[in-house]
């Protein structure tokens, strides 16, 4: 691993690189890296049974503050992983001018100053979650759907994004089972999944959701989910 330090970075922000000496990443692979569920072995495109939604995920976040990564490669040449991000918080490197990104996540949204249950199995998701809905009033973790009914036995918050796929109890089964009883059946609910398959967002309705997304989260679609969920 490497590291620029401010004075040695491009105008006003910092960089950090995170090299290795493996097989490289072809040059017209470059960007879809950086897209959901896609992955790369030995320079190519391949199929794995886990998510790839990680290099996604991390753009995301960076977004967030004004920054970017990008990746600098060849095929059998080893990789650069290269983030960059704004020394002053919410501004961009060049011009000084404020993430547009960032001044989305802080302004007038749906879930302003509303309580939310996130629901979600990974750790990282609901880092990005409070990221987004910074200008919530209150957002409660969950880490599968026993645990969402456990808090709902406790507070009720003002609407819920639900993963579909986790331990112990899924998404599907504890979205019946909030909708199934009397007193949390109007509490609106979202329902997310990194399958991106169709029987998911079927299934989720069917069970009683009020609404679906895919991950990863981006910003817009999940202000214009939640805005259309809530009464």
């Amino acid at each position: 691993m490497k590291t620029c330090s401010p004075e040695t970075a491009h105008g006003d922000e910092v960089r950090v690189s995170v090299s290795d000496e493996r097989l490289g990443i072809s040059p017209d692979l470059h960007e879809s890296i950086f897209d959901r569920f896609e992955q790369v072995e030995g320079g190519h495109r391949r199929k794995t049974g886990v998510l790839g939604i990680g290099l996604s995920l991390i753009k995301q976040l960076l977004a967030l503050h004004g920054g970017r990564i990008w990746v600098e490669s060849e095929a059998g040449k080893g990789s650069s992983f290269i983030f960059a991000v704004p020394l002053s918080p919410d501004r961009e490197a060049a011009g000084g001018e404020t993430s547009p990104t960032a001044v989305q996540a802080r302004s007038d949204s749906p879930w302003r100053g509303r309580k939310v249950l996130v629901v979600d199995d990974l750790a990282d998701y609901h880092q990005l979650m409070k990221m987004l809905m910074r200008s919530a009033g209150q957002i409660q973790s969950a880490f599968n759907g026993q645990e969402a009914l456990d808090a709902l036995g406790r507070d009720h918050p003002d609407f819920i994004i639900m993963d579909l796929r986790m331990p112990i109890m899924d998404g599907f089964e504890a979205i019946r089972r909030i909708k199934q009883n009397p007193e949390t059946k109007d509490i609106p609910i979202l329902g997310v999944s990194a399958q991106a398959m169709a029987e998911d967002k079927d299934n989720c309705l069917q069970a009683g959701a009020d609404g679906y997304i895919a991950k990863p989260i981006e910003f817009e679609t999940l202000r214009r989910e939640v805005r259309n969920i809530l009464p």
